[in-house]
């Protein structure tokens, strides 16, 4: 299996409904977000559960410290719980609710109406971009980079509301050092941004070295660097490359606190990676999705021993 990382934005009521729901999201707070981390087969529950007491008492804290820090209340309280997938498999779900909405915050710092500042309903998109690579690589001695490796695929593709340079004027208009002039420009840029539609795909970096040439360059023949490049990954292994960087991190993490400690270790054991991070305002949903990406699995012990 490769890897994948896709991210969209999209308002889509029904979903929003759904997801309060599915998350416990407290009556009246239209702003979270959460993230989901595999758990991984034959997880230890009992340290399953510590982490997620940890993760409690972090966020705690952390929301005390966040609302003190700002004068206003802006967090409004967490959720920490194993959850199902959307594919079915257990995840470790960290939620955070917000207790402003963002534009209610905007629309009274500016006197201004809060349905100025709602994204709901103005972009629709959708990037990806995938590769064959895979983690797994990282535990073979003898696996090396390749350009066939490295073949991979970025799509874009999503479209805008039409009303998207009227709502660009009104919400830079009152704004300080915001001139008609200039928020005439931000109107043509949005008019100039709804008309793209794109939807692009790239070809692989082993049939860019074949095809790409200059003006200066035999057309048979590919462009010096990009020979160069290609010439000089198979040399270079891939778990020697990436496991200097993870030992490393463990490293930093064997000056850190206990606690940390102990959060890093329970991680390592019982978590695999990253599958999705989304943010909600209102009806508009950023989420940025992972396929493959089972990091964890691959973080050394700390000090580098077990």
């Amino acid at each position: 299996m490769g890897t994948a990382i896709r991210f969209a934005i999209r308002s889509d009521e029904a979903s929003a409904v759904a997801l309060r729901r599915e998350l416990e999201v407290p009556t009246g707070k239209n702003t979270f977000a959460f993230a989901d981390v595999g758990i991984a087969a034959g997880a230890d529950e009992g340290k399953l559960g510590e982490l997620v007491g940890i993760l409690e008492g972090l966020l705690t804290a952390l929301g005390a410290a966040l609302n003190e820090k700002a004068g206003i209340p802006l967090y409004h309280g967490h959720n920490v719980k194993v959850a199902k997938d959307r594919d079915g498999s257990r995840v470790l779900r960290v939620a955070f609710f917000a207790e402003m909405n963002p534009t209610e915050l905007a629309a009274a710092q500016l006197g201004r109406d809060p349905s100025v500042f709602s994204p709901a309903g103005l972009l629709d998109l959708r990037i990806a971009l995938e590769t064959p690579l895979s983690l797994a690589l990282l535990k073979d001695d003898d696996a090396r980079l390749s350009l066939d490796r490295l073949r991979g695929r970025f799509n874009i593709e999503g479209s805008v509301s039409a009303n998207l340079d009227r709502r660009a004027r009104e919400v830079v208009t009152g704004l300080p050092g915001m001139d008609e002039k200039k928020a005439d420009l931000v109107a043509a840029g949005a008019r100039f941004f709804k008309g793209l539609n794109v939807d692009l795909q790239t070809i692989s970096l082993d049939e860019l070295r074949t095809k790409f040439t200059t003006p200066f360059d035999d057309a048979r023949q590919p462009h010096e660097a990009l020979r160069q490049f290609g010439d000089m990954l198979p040399g270079i292994p891939l778990k020697a490359a990436i496991g200097g960087q993870l030992m490393a991190l463990s490293g930093i993490v064997s000056e850190m606190p206990p606690e940390v400690q102990t959060i890093y270790s329970a991680v390592r054991a019982n978590l695999t990676g990253p599958k999705r991070v989304h943010l909600q305002v209102e009806d508009a949903e950023f989420e940025l999705s992972f396929v493959g990406f089972d990091i964890f699995q691959f973080a050394p012990p700390i000090g580098g021993t077990e």
